[in-house]
């Protein structure tokens, strides 16, 4: 795999001249120019400030993201950073390039995998869940601003009209100079990358739970699926537990989880609008995640925290470890995941491929052109009874088939 940092490396090596941020930005793809993330308050390394705003650059997928620092006074200017990955779901790795020496001297140094960039980010970008972005220009989906009276709005005009044009933001394709509602949809769609590129290390994490706990395969992919939404409904989860050898926990603990799932969800949400609030000065009013989802989440951490006992604290690309926010994505995590497993069940056991059919088809466009692949799983269950069955009735099989399987073993 030949990377963003590979690229520049070669292109960079054997100047004669001095290479500042603004000549390797130069050197990047329209594509990237035009996504551009901007921070005006950022917990990186990188400085940030409301008028020198941290601009991070995506290409699509978010294969490639690298950061500028923009003001040339700071002195992590000279620093330029870089995240890449190969294929879906691999992981990321960090590169660095020093344009100056210890003395501040011009240089030209670049390294590989920098120990401070891994034990931050742990091999993942850190990006605040959909719908709230809180220290970047369009932090807040669907708000906007409406009107010059918007605090975030006044700090952005302030720095177009003193920096907006010149240093490394002249490079900046499409910036628009009129509100922040452009760089909204570019957080959006960077969101849309990471989440889409986040599901896929998820579910290969997943696979080799499934591989290491085959008899609890049925109740992985039923937690990811996410119809059992309420533990009125007969015993949810438990359903597709197997009665031998099971560690599972009875439906008081599962709606005691859900709770805390919920407090998690909520408190994370919490300090994101506590951030954002000190930040802008105004509250976003947007509903917290219905109920639904929190007990669908629940149900996920019960199967792999509680039974198999896997931690997922490192899953959410929130900055804090064990926040439980997946909106991101075109449909959140859990949905994002599920028609990976049943993709996987169909390789694995191809006469049950005739009960659902999960269809590649769809495109989300988003409001810039940027296009994300979409998946959606369909089912056509034929019970032997002759009758149409649903979901449940196939991962009921999947579980007999699994536990039958280990039988023979």
């Amino acid at each position: 795999f030949t990377g963003l940092f590979e690229v520049l490396k070669t292109q960079l090596s054997g100047r004669t001249a001095a290479t500042t941020p603004e000549v390797i930005m130069a050197l990047l793809p329209a594509e990237m120019r035009s996504n551009h993330v901007l921070m005006y308050a950022s917990k990186s390394s990188q400085f940030a400030s409301e008028l020198f705003p941290r601009v991070i650059l995506f290409d699509e997928g978010a294969k490639n993201i690298i950061s500028f620092v923009g003001d040339p006074s700071h002195p992590s200017y000279s620093t330029v950073e870089i995240m890449q990955r190969g294929e879906p779901g691999s992981e990321y790795s960090f590169k660095r390039i020093e344009l100056k020496d210890e003395e501040g001297n011009a240089a030209l140094n670049f390294h590989d995998n920098p120990q401070e960039c891994r034990g931050c980010h742990h091999c993942k970008p850190n990006w605040d869940s959909y719908p709230l972005w809180p220290g970047a220009y369009g932090g807040a989906r669907y708000r906007g601003p409406h009107g010059r009276d918007e605090p975030e709005f006044k700090k952005f005009l302030e720095f177009m009209e003193q920096n907006g044009k010149r240093g490394i933001y002249a490079h900046l394709d499409g910036l628009n100079t009129t509100d922040t509602r452009h760089t909204t949809e570019i957080n959006g769609d960077f969101s849309l990358a990471l989440g889409q590129w986040n599901s896929e290390r998820i579910f290969k994490e997943v696979v080799e739970l499934i591989k290491e706990n085959p008899m609890y395969e049925a109740a992985i992919v039923a937690a990811f699926s996410g119809s059992w939404d309420s533990p009125a409904v007969g015993n949810g989860i438990s359903d597709f537990l197997p009665k031998v050898g099971n560690r599972a926990k009875t439906s008081k603990d599962l709606k005691a989880l859900a709770q805390q799932t919920y407090t998690d969800i909520h408190k994370s949400f919490m300090l994101n609008q506590e951030r954002y609030v000190k930040l802008v000065g105004k509250a976003y009013p947007v509903a917290l995640h219905d109920v639904e989802y929190t007990y669908q989440v629940a149900q996920i951490r019960f199967v792999i925290e509680g039974i198999l006992g896997h931690s997922t604290a490192n899953w959410s690309l929130s900055f804090k470890p064990g926040t439980y926010l997946f909106s991101d994505g075109l449909r959140g995590m859990p949905a994002e995941v599920a028609p990976k497993l049943y993709e996987y069940l169909q390789r694995k056991y191809p006469d049950l491929a005739g009960g659902f059919k999960v269809d590649h088809n769809e495109v989300y466009v988003s409001s810039r052109g940027m296009k994300f692949p979409d998946a959606e799983v369909s089912y056509d269950v034929v019970l032997p009874t002759g009758e149409k069955g649903y979901k449940s009735q196939m991962l009921k099989l999947l579980k007999k088939k699994a536990c039958a399987s280990l039988l023979h073993e």
